[in-house]
């Protein structure tokens, strides 16, 4: 057999003998519609990026976001992530916990032993792209917890409202009018990767003499 399915006992390269660490012939049998070209068309390959990305992050990971992560990044079909988070969860190598209320998934023992075989089955590029992505939207979600952003229409644009607190005391708020919903997202989105940064450049340009 040519790849490891994770829902079968992890055994470590040294435990296996050289005919089946030679055997490295690619199974594609996932759907690819969505899939960019180098991403992820076998279903065992897509399991183990889901149990990497877990165990390298080494905290609950809400479901919603890895479904981010997939899309954005085009690195697997969507239905196709969807389903190996599932089999993952029947098989023990997932868990499933509340986090702030929504549903967040975790690496078990069973499936960090998976993980020994990425190194080896995934792409390099993959699993870089897919970790920092990960990376990027945990942040990105924490900020948003810690800092309120609001998009109001107005007229023929919206309002993006930015709030910076910390505790109970509000440092910030600032209004910005743009002229569609694209320019409101992104000014949200770059707002919420250091909401402490433009802060304190605000501040100084302010305290100038």
């Amino acid at each position: 057999m040519s790849k490891r399915d994770p829902k079968d006992r992890a055994r470590r390269p040294d435990e296996m003998s050289a005919e089946e660490r030679s055997a490295r012939e690619p199974v594609f049998d996932a759907f690819d519609e969505g899939v960019a070209p180098g991403g992820l068309r076998s279903r065992t390959d897509i399991k183990l990026l889901l149990l990497y990305l877990l165990e390298q992050v080494d905290t609950p990971v809400p479901v919603r976001i890895l479904s981010d992560v997939i899309t954005d990044r085009e690195l697997a079909n969507y239905f196709e992530a969807m389903g190996a988070i599932s089999d993952l969860l029947e098989s023990g190598n997932l868990e499933k916990v509340s986090l702030d209320g929504q549903d967040a998934l975790t690496v078990t023992e069973q499936g960090r032993g998976a993980v020994s075989y990425v190194e080896e089955d995934l792409p390099v590029s993959v699993r870089t792209r897919a970790l920092e992505t990960v990376r990027h939207f945990l942040r990105l979600d924490r900020h948003a917890k810690e800092n309120d952003v609001v998009i109001t229409e107005s007229g023929d644009g919206f309002i993006v409202s930015f709030s910076l607190n910390t505790g109970d005391t509000k440092l910030m708020e600032l209004n910005m009018y743009v002229v569609s919903r694209d320019q409101a997202e992104l000014l949200k989105n770059n707002y919420l990767e250091d909401p402490t940064h433009l802060y304190s450049s605000i501040l100084t340009a302010l305290m100038l003499d």
